[in-house]
């Protein structure tokens, strides 16, 4: 599973993940060269999920969220889409 955070991928986690006799520093410049050019289209993805769904309108929620579990800083942006008062959220 890949961290993403601030429209970036952190590559040693996701690197972590692939198979393979390569070094964890190997792996990483490969997902690093990899991704260095590669962008998400939010917009694009959101023109999609509309269009599968066939919503007309909704509302957008956010919440932010952050802790600590024991040293660690835990924080977390939370995005839902509300149709119908319903929500459909992906953390």
């Amino acid at each position: 599973m890949s961290i993403i955070t601030d429209a970036g991928i952190h590559q040693k986690e996701l690197a972590l993940s692939l198979p393979g006799p390569a070094k964890d520093k190997s792996k990483t410049h490969r997902i690093y060269r990899l991704l260095k050019s590669f962008t998400i289209d939010f917009i694009s993805i959101a023109k999609l999920i509309i269009g599968l769904f066939g919503i007309t309108s909704c509302v957008l929620a956010m919440d932010r969220t952050n802790w600590k579990f024991g040293k660690t800083d835990i924080n977390i942006l939370f995005l839902a889409v509300v149709i119908n008062n319903r929500s459909l959220s992906k953390l």
